[in-house]
């Protein structure tokens, strides 16, 4: 019985950093920041929830984003279900016994757009799930605060197609 399918996943990032400098190289703020997923079975029926676990760092320099790492720790997921959790966890999708971490190392970053404060612009890099490297695409927003900045990445992937996963 499949109990949910991780088709096609709606990953989203908010970091949010608070700092005063020209260039910054920061740890992402886990009391401010979440990383959370929208996944789909059919177009009509989703599910939403966040890896509650994760660490990683950025450093900004002119309103650009020059370096972006980060992991997720599987074991966290939460989406509202604990059977769901189990399965997104289990050898199935995830398998986070074997592969407990999903890895994110920028490799470059494409400036679009700049005004009033906010960036636009892509960030590529490398995602490693599953024991799969791929090619990833963001889509970036940052946006200067009083405080410092916030950092917001989304990106679609299809975690079964390109990580490998089954049902």
């Amino acid at each position: 019985m499949n109990l949910f399918s991780f088709k096609k996943g709606f990953l989203y990032f908010c970091v949010f950093i608070f700092i005063n400098m020209n260039l910054f190289a920061l740890d992402i703020d886990k009391s401010k920041s979440k990383v959370a997923f929208k996944a789909s079975k059919l177009v009509f029926v989703g599910v939403d929830g966040e890896f509650k676990d994760y660490e990683g760092n950025v450093s900004i320099l002119n309103d650009e984003i020059v370096a972006l790492n980060g992991n997720v720790f599987v074991n966290s997921v939460e989406s509202g279900d604990k059977t769901r959790d189990e399965h997104i966890r289990g050898e199935v999708l995830f398998d986070s016994k074997k592969y407990p971490i999903i890895s994110f190392k920028m490799s470059k970053y494409e400036a679009l757009s700049s005004a009033n404060g906010i960036s636009k612009g892509k960030i590529y890099g490398l995602m490693n799930a599953h024991g799969v490297s791929k090619d990833i695409v963001f889509d970036s927003t940052v946006k200067k605060t009083e405080e410092g900045y916030i950092l917001t990445l989304n990106s679609t992937v299809d975690v079964k197609k390109d990580f490998n996963m089954q049902s």
